[in-house]
Protein backbone atom coordinates (compact mmCIF):
# COMPACT_ATOMS: atom_id res chain seq x y z
CA UNK A 1 0.00 0.00 0.00
CA UNK A 2 1.45 3.36 -1.07
CA UNK A 3 1.30 6.01 1.62
CA UNK A 4 -0.50 9.21 0.54
CA UNK A 5 1.80 12.19 0.11
CA UNK A 6 0.40 15.47 1.51
CA UNK A 7 0.37 18.35 -0.91
CA UNK A 8 1.19 21.41 1.18
CA UNK A 9 1.57 23.69 -1.83
CA UNK A 10 0.82 22.81 -5.46
CA UNK A 11 2.36 25.88 -7.11
CA UNK A 12 4.77 25.13 -9.95
CA UNK A 13 7.71 27.11 -11.33
CA UNK A 14 5.48 28.82 -13.91
CA UNK A 15 2.88 29.71 -11.29
CA UNK A 16 5.51 31.33 -9.07
CA UNK A 17 7.03 33.32 -11.94
CA UNK A 18 3.65 34.66 -13.02
CA UNK A 19 2.70 35.52 -9.45
CA UNK A 20 5.91 37.51 -8.96
CA UNK A 21 5.53 39.28 -12.30
CA UNK A 22 2.03 40.37 -11.32
CA UNK A 23 3.43 41.99 -8.16
CA UNK A 24 6.01 44.11 -10.02
CA UNK A 25 3.65 47.00 -10.97
CA UNK A 26 2.51 47.28 -7.34
CA UNK A 27 5.93 47.44 -5.70
CA UNK A 28 8.16 48.72 -8.54
CA UNK A 29 6.02 50.61 -11.11
CA UNK A 30 9.15 52.07 -12.74
CA UNK A 31 10.22 48.53 -13.71
CA UNK A 32 8.71 48.14 -17.20
CA UNK A 33 10.89 45.54 -18.93
CA UNK A 34 9.45 42.14 -18.02
CA UNK A 35 11.16 40.11 -20.75
CA UNK A 36 13.35 37.11 -19.93
CA UNK A 37 16.41 39.13 -21.04
CA UNK A 38 15.97 41.51 -18.10
CA UNK A 39 18.36 40.75 -15.19
CA UNK A 40 15.51 41.24 -12.70
CA UNK A 41 13.35 38.64 -14.45
CA UNK A 42 16.33 36.31 -14.39
CA UNK A 43 16.47 36.65 -10.60
CA UNK A 44 12.70 36.11 -10.39
CA UNK A 45 13.07 32.84 -12.30
CA UNK A 46 16.03 31.78 -10.16
CA UNK A 47 14.18 32.26 -6.90
CA UNK A 48 11.06 30.62 -8.34
CA UNK A 49 13.15 27.55 -9.19
CA UNK A 50 14.59 27.43 -5.68
CA UNK A 51 11.13 27.87 -4.17
CA UNK A 52 9.67 25.06 -6.28
CA UNK A 53 12.44 22.76 -5.05
CA UNK A 54 11.75 23.77 -1.46
CA UNK A 55 8.01 23.12 -1.90
CA UNK A 56 8.79 19.69 -3.35
CA UNK A 57 10.86 18.79 -0.28
CA UNK A 58 8.29 20.15 2.18
CA UNK A 59 5.61 18.00 0.56
CA UNK A 60 7.66 14.95 1.50
CA UNK A 61 8.35 15.69 5.15
CA UNK A 62 7.11 12.64 7.12
CA UNK A 63 4.76 13.01 10.08
CA UNK A 64 7.47 12.07 12.55
CA UNK A 65 9.73 14.90 11.37
CA UNK A 66 6.84 17.36 11.39
CA UNK A 67 6.01 16.32 14.95
CA UNK A 68 9.60 17.03 16.02
CA UNK A 69 9.56 20.41 14.29
CA UNK A 70 6.33 21.27 16.10
CA UNK A 71 7.87 20.23 19.42
CA UNK A 72 10.75 22.62 18.77
CA UNK A 73 8.13 25.36 18.36
CA UNK A 74 6.54 24.54 21.70
CA UNK A 75 3.96 21.87 20.85
CA UNK A 76 3.33 19.12 23.40
CA UNK A 77 2.02 15.73 22.30
CA UNK A 78 0.07 14.59 25.34
CA UNK A 79 -1.08 11.01 25.84
CA UNK A 80 -4.69 9.93 26.08
CA UNK A 81 -6.56 10.82 29.28
CA UNK A 82 -8.98 8.22 30.68
CA UNK A 83 -12.37 9.49 31.77
CA UNK A 84 -12.95 9.33 35.51
CA UNK A 85 -16.29 8.60 37.14
CA UNK A 86 -17.75 9.10 40.61
CA UNK A 87 -19.65 6.03 41.74
CA UNK A 88 -21.20 4.84 45.00
CA UNK A 89 -20.95 1.16 45.92
CA UNK A 90 -23.54 -0.37 48.26
CA UNK A 91 -23.95 -3.90 49.59
CA UNK A 92 -27.40 -3.91 51.23
CA UNK A 93 -27.82 -7.71 51.21
CA UNK A 94 -24.33 -8.76 52.25
CA UNK A 95 -23.94 -10.05 55.84
CA UNK A 96 -20.33 -8.85 55.99
CA UNK A 97 -18.36 -5.97 54.40
CA UNK A 98 -17.20 -6.69 50.86
CA UNK A 99 -13.52 -6.19 50.01
CA UNK A 100 -12.63 -5.18 46.43
CA UNK A 101 -8.99 -5.24 45.29
CA UNK A 102 -7.45 -2.46 43.16
CA UNK A 103 -8.13 -3.01 39.49
CA UNK A 104 -11.63 -4.38 40.05
CA UNK A 105 -13.44 -4.14 36.73
CA UNK A 106 -16.78 -2.39 36.33
CA UNK A 107 -18.78 -2.94 33.15
CA UNK A 108 -20.81 -0.04 31.73
CA UNK A 109 -23.78 -0.92 29.52
CA UNK A 110 -24.63 2.02 27.26
CA UNK A 111 -28.31 1.84 26.14
CA UNK A 112 -28.55 1.34 22.37
CA UNK A 113 -24.78 0.96 22.03
CA UNK A 114 -22.93 -2.33 21.63
CA UNK A 115 -19.56 -0.93 22.73
CA UNK A 116 -17.77 -2.70 25.55
CA UNK A 117 -16.86 0.03 28.01
CA UNK A 118 -14.97 -1.15 31.07
CA UNK A 119 -13.86 0.83 34.10
CA UNK A 120 -11.34 0.09 36.83
CA UNK A 121 -11.31 0.98 40.49
CA UNK A 122 -7.90 2.49 41.16
CA UNK A 123 -7.55 1.51 44.84
CA UNK A 124 -8.65 -1.21 47.21
CA UNK A 125 -12.18 -0.61 48.56
CA UNK A 126 -14.16 -2.06 51.46
CA UNK A 127 -17.92 -1.74 50.96
CA UNK A 128 -19.65 -1.50 54.36
CA UNK A 129 -22.89 -3.22 55.22
CA UNK A 130 -25.24 -0.25 55.24
CA UNK A 131 -27.40 1.72 52.85
CA UNK A 132 -24.98 4.64 52.39
CA UNK A 133 -22.17 2.55 50.95
CA UNK A 134 -18.83 4.03 49.92
CA UNK A 135 -17.85 6.50 47.20
CA UNK A 136 -15.16 5.47 44.74
CA UNK A 137 -13.44 6.83 41.67
CA UNK A 138 -13.30 4.60 38.60
CA UNK A 139 -11.27 5.28 35.47
CA UNK A 140 -12.10 4.12 31.96
CA UNK A 141 -9.23 1.66 31.42
CA UNK A 142 -8.79 -1.90 30.29
CA UNK A 143 -5.85 -4.19 31.04
CA UNK A 144 -4.00 -5.93 28.22
CA UNK A 145 -1.64 -8.72 29.34
CA UNK A 146 0.95 -10.61 27.35
CA UNK A 147 0.34 -9.00 23.96
CA UNK A 148 2.73 -10.78 21.60
CA UNK A 149 4.73 -8.74 19.09
CA UNK A 150 6.81 -11.48 17.51
CA UNK A 151 10.58 -11.52 17.44
CA UNK A 152 13.06 -8.66 17.26
CA UNK A 153 14.59 -7.88 13.87
CA UNK A 154 17.83 -6.75 15.51
CA UNK A 155 17.65 -3.43 13.68
CA UNK A 156 17.91 0.00 15.35
CA UNK A 157 14.89 2.15 16.16
CA UNK A 158 12.35 -0.67 16.12
CA UNK A 159 8.74 0.43 16.74
CA UNK A 160 5.85 -1.84 17.75
CA UNK A 161 2.28 -0.63 17.31
CA UNK A 162 0.00 -1.69 20.16
CA UNK A 163 -3.25 -3.32 19.10
CA UNK A 164 -5.63 -1.58 21.51
CA UNK A 165 -6.02 2.15 21.64
CA UNK A 166 -4.93 4.27 23.42
CA UNK A 167 -2.00 3.42 25.67
CA UNK A 168 -2.40 5.04 29.10
CA UNK A 169 0.54 7.04 30.45
CA UNK A 170 -0.81 10.12 32.17
CA UNK A 171 -1.32 10.27 35.94
CA UNK A 172 -1.00 6.51 36.50
CA UNK A 173 2.71 5.70 36.85
CA UNK A 174 1.94 2.31 38.38
CA UNK A 175 0.41 1.07 35.12
CA UNK A 176 3.05 2.18 32.64
CA UNK A 177 3.59 -0.39 29.87
CA UNK A 178 5.76 -3.34 30.85
CA UNK A 179 7.94 -4.72 28.08
CA UNK A 180 9.53 -8.17 28.29
CA UNK A 181 12.29 -9.10 25.82
CA UNK A 182 12.99 -12.84 26.17
CA UNK A 183 11.38 -12.60 29.63
CA UNK A 184 13.80 -9.82 30.64
CA UNK A 185 11.99 -6.63 31.76
CA UNK A 186 12.96 -3.38 30.03
CA UNK A 187 12.42 0.05 31.60
CA UNK A 188 10.30 2.94 30.35
CA UNK A 189 11.98 6.31 29.74
CA UNK A 190 10.53 9.52 28.37
CA UNK A 191 13.47 10.09 26.02
CA UNK A 192 16.63 8.32 24.88
CA UNK A 193 18.70 11.49 25.49
CA UNK A 194 20.17 10.11 28.71
CA UNK A 195 20.33 6.46 27.60
CA UNK A 196 23.54 4.56 26.88
CA UNK A 197 24.19 1.71 24.41
CA UNK A 198 23.60 -0.99 27.05
CA UNK A 199 20.55 0.56 28.76
CA UNK A 200 17.43 -1.63 28.46
CA UNK A 201 15.15 1.31 27.71
CA UNK A 202 12.07 1.88 25.61
CA UNK A 203 9.91 4.93 24.96
CA UNK A 204 6.23 5.30 24.15
CA UNK A 205 4.81 7.41 21.32
CA UNK A 206 1.22 8.02 22.50
CA UNK A 207 0.27 9.78 19.27
CA UNK A 208 1.10 6.68 17.20
CA UNK A 209 0.30 4.24 20.06
CA UNK A 210 3.72 2.64 19.66
CA UNK A 211 6.57 1.18 21.75
CA UNK A 212 9.98 2.37 20.47
CA UNK A 213 13.46 0.95 21.10
CA UNK A 214 16.88 2.60 20.83
CA UNK A 215 19.51 2.62 18.08
CA UNK A 216 22.42 1.01 19.92
CA UNK A 217 23.93 4.38 20.86
CA UNK A 218 20.97 5.84 22.71
CA UNK A 219 19.33 2.77 24.18
CA UNK A 220 20.08 -0.90 23.49
CA UNK A 221 18.66 -2.74 20.45
CA UNK A 222 16.67 -5.89 21.32
CA UNK A 223 18.75 -8.88 20.13
CA UNK A 224 17.72 -10.41 16.82
CA UNK A 225 15.12 -13.13 17.29
CA UNK A 226 14.28 -12.09 20.86
CA UNK A 227 10.63 -12.58 21.79
CA UNK A 228 8.79 -9.37 22.72
CA UNK A 229 5.69 -9.21 24.94
CA UNK A 230 3.94 -6.11 26.26
CA UNK A 231 1.57 -5.55 29.20
CA UNK A 232 -0.27 -2.24 29.27
CA UNK A 233 -3.53 -0.52 29.95
CA UNK A 234 -5.55 1.17 27.23
CA UNK A 235 -8.39 3.67 27.16
CA UNK A 236 -11.02 4.77 24.67
CA UNK A 237 -10.14 8.43 25.19
CA UNK A 238 -13.04 10.67 24.15
CA UNK A 239 -15.13 7.64 23.27
CA UNK A 240 -15.01 6.67 26.95
CA UNK A 241 -17.11 9.70 27.97
CA UNK A 242 -20.23 7.61 28.32
CA UNK A 243 -23.51 9.48 28.83
CA UNK A 244 -25.85 9.53 31.80
CA UNK A 245 -28.28 6.68 32.23
CA UNK A 246 -25.61 3.98 31.96
CA UNK A 247 -26.03 0.76 33.91
CA UNK A 248 -22.92 -0.16 35.93
CA UNK A 249 -22.16 -3.61 37.28
CA UNK A 250 -19.21 -5.24 39.07
CA UNK A 251 -17.50 -7.97 37.07
CA UNK A 252 -16.98 -11.22 38.99
CA UNK A 253 -18.47 -12.96 41.99
CA UNK A 254 -19.12 -9.68 43.85
CA UNK A 255 -21.72 -8.69 41.24
CA UNK A 256 -24.48 -10.45 43.20
CA UNK A 257 -23.93 -8.48 46.43
CA UNK A 258 -22.45 -5.10 45.34
CA UNK A 259 -24.65 -2.59 43.56
CA UNK A 260 -23.45 0.61 41.86
CA UNK A 261 -25.22 3.96 42.11
CA UNK A 262 -23.74 6.75 39.94
CA UNK A 263 -23.43 10.25 41.38
CA UNK A 264 -25.37 13.12 39.84
CA UNK A 265 -22.34 14.35 37.86
CA UNK A 266 -20.92 10.94 37.13
CA UNK A 267 -17.99 12.16 34.97
CA UNK A 268 -15.66 14.56 36.76
CA UNK A 269 -12.67 14.21 34.39
CA UNK A 270 -13.41 14.11 30.68
CA UNK A 271 -11.55 11.55 28.59
CA UNK A 272 -9.33 12.85 25.79
CA UNK A 273 -7.52 11.39 22.80
CA UNK A 274 -3.76 11.89 22.31
CA UNK A 275 -2.73 15.20 20.79
CA UNK A 276 -2.99 14.92 17.02
CA UNK A 277 -0.82 16.62 14.41
CA UNK A 278 -3.71 18.90 13.43
CA UNK A 279 -4.19 19.99 17.05
CA UNK A 280 -0.46 20.60 17.45
CA UNK A 281 -0.37 22.65 14.23
CA UNK A 282 -3.27 24.77 15.44
CA UNK A 283 -1.72 25.42 18.86
CA UNK A 284 1.66 26.31 17.37
CA UNK A 285 0.07 28.62 14.80
CA UNK A 286 -1.96 30.32 17.53
CA UNK A 287 1.16 30.74 19.64
CA UNK A 288 3.10 32.25 16.75
CA UNK A 289 0.29 34.69 16.01
CA UNK A 290 0.03 35.67 19.66
CA UNK A 291 1.52 39.06 20.37
CA UNK A 292 4.48 39.08 22.74
CA UNK A 293 6.72 42.03 21.87
CA UNK A 294 5.40 45.56 22.52
CA UNK A 295 6.34 47.73 19.54
CA UNK A 296 3.28 49.46 18.10
CA UNK A 297 0.27 50.91 19.88
CA UNK A 298 -1.76 47.90 18.73
CA UNK A 299 0.80 45.65 20.44
CA UNK A 300 0.36 47.50 23.74
CA UNK A 301 -3.42 47.33 23.40
CA UNK A 302 -3.29 43.60 22.65
CA UNK A 303 -1.00 42.80 25.60
CA UNK A 304 -3.02 44.85 28.09
CA UNK A 305 -6.63 44.73 26.87
CA UNK A 306 -7.51 42.53 23.87
CA UNK A 307 -5.47 39.45 24.84
CA UNK A 308 -3.99 40.39 28.20
CA UNK A 309 -1.16 38.61 29.95
CA UNK A 310 -2.44 36.34 32.73
CA UNK A 311 -0.88 38.41 35.53
CA UNK A 312 -2.90 41.51 34.57
CA UNK A 313 -6.03 39.88 33.15
CA UNK A 314 -9.11 41.87 34.12
CA UNK A 315 -7.15 44.92 35.34
CA UNK A 316 -7.04 47.24 32.32
CA UNK A 317 -10.08 48.37 30.36
CA UNK A 318 -8.49 50.92 28.03
CA UNK A 319 -5.02 51.98 27.02
CA UNK A 320 -3.47 54.93 25.16
CA UNK A 321 0.15 55.12 24.00
CA UNK A 322 1.90 58.47 23.60
CA UNK A 323 5.08 57.94 21.60
CA UNK A 324 7.96 60.29 22.31
CA UNK A 325 6.22 61.77 25.36
CA UNK A 326 6.81 61.62 29.08
CA UNK A 327 4.27 63.03 31.51
CA UNK A 328 5.56 64.22 34.85
CA UNK A 329 3.60 63.68 38.10
CA UNK A 330 2.63 67.39 37.89
CA UNK A 331 1.00 66.77 34.50
CA UNK A 332 3.68 68.46 32.41
CA UNK A 333 4.18 66.89 28.96
CA UNK A 334 7.84 66.45 27.99
CA UNK A 335 8.83 65.45 24.46
CA UNK A 336 11.62 62.87 24.67
CA UNK A 337 12.61 60.57 21.79
CA UNK A 338 12.54 56.90 22.73
CA UNK A 339 10.05 57.40 25.57
CA UNK A 340 6.56 55.88 25.48
CA UNK A 341 3.91 56.88 27.97
CA UNK A 342 1.25 54.20 28.40
CA UNK A 343 -1.97 55.59 29.87
CA UNK A 344 -4.13 52.85 31.39
CA UNK A 345 -7.74 53.05 32.53
CA UNK A 346 -8.86 50.32 34.97
CA UNK A 347 -12.36 48.95 35.15
CA UNK A 348 -14.59 51.04 37.43
CA UNK A 349 -14.86 49.90 41.03
CA UNK A 350 -18.62 50.52 41.11
CA UNK A 351 -21.54 52.09 39.30
CA UNK A 352 -20.76 55.54 40.68
CA UNK A 353 -17.10 55.45 39.65
CA UNK A 354 -17.17 57.79 36.62
CA UNK A 355 -13.44 58.57 36.63
CA UNK A 356 -11.51 55.37 37.46
CA UNK A 357 -7.78 55.66 38.07
CA UNK A 358 -5.26 52.83 38.53
CA UNK A 359 -3.72 52.37 41.97
CA UNK A 360 0.01 51.92 42.59
CA UNK A 361 -0.21 48.11 42.58
CA UNK A 362 -1.97 48.07 39.19
CA UNK A 363 0.61 50.41 37.65
CA UNK A 364 3.49 48.26 38.97
CA UNK A 365 1.99 45.05 37.53
CA UNK A 366 1.49 46.63 34.11
CA UNK A 367 4.97 48.11 34.12
CA UNK A 368 6.53 44.71 34.93
CA UNK A 369 4.74 43.14 31.98
CA UNK A 370 5.80 45.88 29.57
CA UNK A 371 9.40 45.95 30.79
CA UNK A 372 9.78 42.32 29.69
CA UNK A 373 8.36 43.05 26.25
CA UNK A 374 9.54 46.54 25.31
CA UNK A 375 12.23 47.26 22.76
CA UNK A 376 15.72 47.61 24.22
CA UNK A 377 15.95 51.22 23.06
CA UNK A 378 12.57 52.27 24.49
CA UNK A 379 11.71 53.72 27.87
CA UNK A 380 8.19 52.89 29.01
CA UNK A 381 6.28 55.00 31.53
CA UNK A 382 2.93 53.82 32.90
CA UNK A 383 0.42 56.25 34.33
CA UNK A 384 -3.29 56.75 34.85
CA UNK A 385 -5.50 59.08 32.82
CA UNK A 386 -6.12 62.71 33.56
CA UNK A 387 -9.73 63.87 33.72
CA UNK A 388 -10.77 67.27 32.38
CA UNK A 389 -13.67 68.46 34.55
CA UNK A 390 -16.45 69.87 32.37
CA UNK A 391 -19.68 71.60 33.36
CA UNK A 392 -22.63 72.40 31.11
CA UNK A 393 -25.30 75.06 31.54
CA UNK A 394 -28.17 75.01 29.09
CA UNK A 395 -31.73 76.14 28.58
CA UNK A 396 -33.97 73.80 26.62
CA UNK A 397 -37.28 74.29 24.88
CA UNK A 398 -39.54 71.26 25.41
CA UNK A 399 -42.59 70.37 23.35
CA UNK A 400 -43.44 67.15 25.11
CA UNK A 401 -46.43 66.38 27.32
CA UNK A 402 -44.07 64.56 29.69
CA UNK A 403 -43.27 66.25 32.99
CA UNK A 404 -40.31 68.59 32.71
CA UNK A 405 -38.55 66.87 35.60
CA UNK A 406 -38.46 63.51 33.81
CA UNK A 407 -37.25 65.15 30.62
CA UNK A 408 -34.40 66.91 32.42
CA UNK A 409 -33.36 63.62 34.06
CA UNK A 410 -33.21 62.03 30.59
CA UNK A 411 -31.08 64.89 29.27
CA UNK A 412 -28.62 64.62 32.17
CA UNK A 413 -28.46 60.85 31.81
CA UNK A 414 -27.75 61.04 28.05
CA UNK A 415 -25.06 63.66 28.60
CA UNK A 416 -23.40 61.46 31.19
CA UNK A 417 -23.51 58.48 28.80
CA UNK A 418 -22.01 60.56 26.00
CA UNK A 419 -18.93 61.41 28.07
CA UNK A 420 -18.61 57.94 29.63
CA UNK A 421 -14.99 56.66 29.41
CA UNK A 422 -16.15 53.15 28.44
CA UNK A 423 -19.33 53.48 26.38
CA UNK A 424 -19.41 57.14 25.37
CA UNK A 425 -17.97 59.11 22.49
CA UNK A 426 -19.20 59.44 18.90
CA UNK A 427 -18.85 55.70 18.19
CA UNK A 428 -19.96 54.35 21.58
CA UNK A 429 -16.61 52.76 22.51
CA UNK A 430 -15.62 55.30 25.15
CA UNK A 431 -14.74 58.97 25.06
CA UNK A 432 -11.50 59.23 23.02
CA UNK A 433 -8.33 60.34 24.75
CA UNK A 434 -7.50 63.96 23.98
CA UNK A 435 -10.79 64.70 22.21
CA UNK A 436 -11.99 68.25 22.84
CA UNK A 437 -15.57 68.95 23.92
CA UNK A 438 -17.38 70.90 21.21
CA UNK A 439 -20.67 72.76 21.72
CA UNK A 440 -22.03 71.36 18.45
CA UNK A 441 -21.80 67.78 19.76
CA UNK A 442 -23.49 68.74 23.05
CA UNK A 443 -26.26 70.45 21.05
CA UNK A 444 -26.74 67.26 19.04
CA UNK A 445 -26.93 65.00 22.11
CA UNK A 446 -29.65 67.11 23.71
CA UNK A 447 -31.65 67.84 20.55
CA UNK A 448 -31.67 64.15 19.55
CA UNK A 449 -33.79 63.42 22.64
CA UNK A 450 -37.45 62.99 21.81
CA UNK A 451 -39.37 65.85 23.39
CA UNK A 452 -36.61 68.46 23.14
CA UNK A 453 -37.63 71.08 20.57
CA UNK A 454 -34.35 72.98 20.57
CA UNK A 455 -31.54 74.27 22.79
CA UNK A 456 -32.12 77.90 23.63
CA UNK A 457 -28.67 78.57 25.11
CA UNK A 458 -25.55 76.60 25.98
CA UNK A 459 -22.39 77.43 27.96
CA UNK A 460 -19.40 75.15 28.56
CA UNK A 461 -17.17 75.51 31.63
CA UNK A 462 -13.79 73.92 32.42
CA UNK A 463 -12.31 73.63 35.89
CA UNK A 464 -9.17 75.56 36.69
CA UNK A 465 -7.33 74.72 39.89
CA UNK A 466 -6.78 78.41 40.62
CA UNK A 467 -9.75 80.20 39.06
CA UNK A 468 -12.45 77.54 39.56
CA UNK A 469 -15.08 77.09 36.86
CA UNK A 470 -14.08 79.12 33.80
CA UNK A 471 -16.48 79.88 30.94
CA UNK A 472 -15.00 78.80 27.62
CA UNK A 473 -15.35 81.90 25.51
CA UNK A 474 -14.14 80.09 22.40
CA UNK A 475 -16.80 77.43 22.86
CA UNK A 476 -14.75 74.21 22.98
CA UNK A 477 -13.13 72.74 26.09
CA UNK A 478 -9.54 71.68 25.46
CA UNK A 479 -8.60 68.15 26.61
CA UNK A 480 -5.00 66.97 27.05
CA UNK A 481 -3.61 64.01 25.04
CA UNK A 482 -3.63 61.74 28.11
CA UNK A 483 -7.02 62.90 29.43
CA UNK A 484 -10.67 61.93 29.32
CA UNK A 485 -13.72 63.98 30.29
CA UNK A 486 -15.40 64.07 33.70
CA UNK A 487 -18.83 65.66 33.41
CA UNK A 488 -20.14 67.41 36.53
CA UNK A 489 -23.72 68.66 36.53
CA UNK A 490 -25.21 70.53 39.46
CA UNK A 491 -28.90 71.19 40.18
CA UNK A 492 -30.16 74.01 37.99
CA UNK A 493 -27.49 73.66 35.31
CA UNK A 494 -30.04 72.26 32.83
CA UNK A 495 -33.25 74.31 32.73
CA UNK A 496 -36.27 74.16 30.46
CA UNK A 497 -39.41 75.95 29.31
CA UNK A 498 -42.38 74.50 27.45
CA UNK A 499 -43.12 75.79 23.94
CA UNK A 500 -46.79 74.90 24.33
CA UNK A 501 -47.34 77.16 27.31
CA UNK A 502 -47.06 80.79 26.34
CA UNK A 503 -48.89 83.49 28.36
CA UNK A 504 -48.82 87.13 27.23
CA UNK A 505 -45.85 86.47 24.99
CA UNK A 506 -43.77 85.26 27.96
CA UNK A 507 -42.32 81.81 28.39
CA UNK A 508 -43.73 79.77 31.25
CA UNK A 509 -41.30 77.38 32.93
Amino acid sequence: MVLPIPNLDDRTFSDLVEELRALIPRYAPEWTDHNVSDPGIMLVELFSWLTEALIYRLNRVPDASEARFLELLGARFLPAVPARFRLRLVAPESPVPVSLPPGTVIDAAVPGDKRAVSLEIAHAVIVPVDTTGVRVVARQCAEVLGEEHGNSSGKPLQALTLRCRFVVLQAFPEILPRVMVDNVPWSYTESFIGSGPEDLHFTVDPRENRICFGDGVRGKIPPEGARIRVDYRCTLGKAGNIPDGVLFSIRGKEASVVKIIPDKNVIFVQGADPTSLDEARGKVAAGIRQCWRAVTEDDFRTLLVNDPVDSIKGLVARVRCLAGMEITPEGEVLYRPGSITVVIVPWPSGQGDISPRPDHDCICKVKRVLEERRLVTSRVHVTGPGYTRVRIRAQLALDSHLPAGEMLETVCRNLGSFFDPFSGGPDGTGWPFGRHVYPSEVYQVMEDISGVDHVESLDLFAWDSEAGWVLQAGGAVKVGPDSLVQLELEPGDIQSWNTRLVRGGERVR
